[in-house]
């Protein structure tokens, strides 16, 4: 037999941990650069977002029920509701990590700066990575077999412009910037968009908001049960659905 085929994996979030578990069952040798100082990427609630690392709102619960959304070998507690909140996917994952030994294999506050082929890859199909260590500002390079990319796509904002915008006198935010309801006391908001996260922040903010309007160029609402599955709106806080095809 040949050395052990080494594989570097960039993000050890949902995606990276699981990389990181399934290389090992396969006899590979993984590394994993994580730019965070922990594990679980999105699922990590932070109050203030980290450039290039988005987190959840502090109201996220899973779309997915526990028994669709862990893996084959995992078995959650009967206690643990079936549409878990974001602290609990947390303490699961967490837990899971630890249990399975993952954590030796991850290099925490790495960031990986860039992934080039190796000298020899039309010989080896190698690939050579530059990693900085965010604490000691060393920066080194290394030689892998593969490479899994596992940064998610959540990080950064799409954020479109409206004409007249700036004349705009209140505040205007993405989604990937909303953590709690905390400020919109008494505020029409509007919410544009009917994705997870757009349905997401309107039921959090309809809970202290005056008036919510939500603008969908599609048609289409995601999510709607959150409407009835969470906590209702007060009473004096007024939904407004607009569509356009």
């Amino acid at each position: 037999m040949g050395p052990t085929r080494r594989v570097c994996i960039v993000g050890f979030g949902y995606g990276g941990i699981g990389c990181v578990r399934e290389c090992l069952k396969e006899g590979l040798k993984p590394c994993c650069f994580e730019i965070q100082d922990g594990m679980c990427g999105l699922w990590r609630y932070k109050e203030n977002n980290i450039e290039g690392c988005g987190s959840v709102m502090n109201c996220t619960r899973v779309l997915a029920s526990k028994e669709f959304s862990t893996c084959s070998d995992i078995l959650l507690s009967d206690n643990l509701p079936i549409y878990l909140h974001h602290s609990q996917v947390y303490k699961e994952t967490v837990q899971h990590v630890e249990k399975m030994g993952l954590n030796k294999y991850v290099k925490f506050q790495h960031r990986v700066e860039s992934v080039r082929k190796a000298d020899d890859y039309q010989e080896t199909g190698r690939w050579k990575v530059t990693v900085k260590d965010l604490q000691s500002e060393k920066v080194t390079e290394d030689i892998f077999d593969a490479v899994m990319i596992c940064t998610g796509h959540h990080a950064y904002p799409n954020e479109p412009k409206f004409p007249d915008q700036e004349k705009f006198q209140g505040r205007v935010i993405h989604s990937l910037g909303y953590k709690t309801n905390a400020g919109y006391e008494g505020k029409r908001v509007v919410v544009v968009g009917g994705g997870n996260s757009a349905i997401d922040s309107a039921v959090d903010v309809s809970h202290v908001a005056k008036t919510i309007s939500i603008s969908n160029i599609l048609g289409v609402i995601c999510k709607f049960a959150n409407f009835t599955r969470n906590k209702r709106p007060t009473e004096d806080t007024e939904i407004d659905f607009g569509f356009r095809r």
